[in-house]
């Protein structure tokens, strides 16, 4: 399950979930194959 929400305010992972073995180090990786639809501002 996923989900998303929007917020004015920054976000940062806790120290507890940054250092998870469930955190996956490849996952930008998985975004190299799109390719861009809209400028960048």
């Amino acid at each position: 399950m996923a989900f998303m929400f929007e917020t004015r305010y920054p976000l940062s992972a806790t120290v507890y979930a940054s250092q998870l073995e469930l955190l996956d180090g490849a996952y930008p990786d998985y975004w190299d194959g799109l390719t861009r639809k809209f400028a960048r501002s």
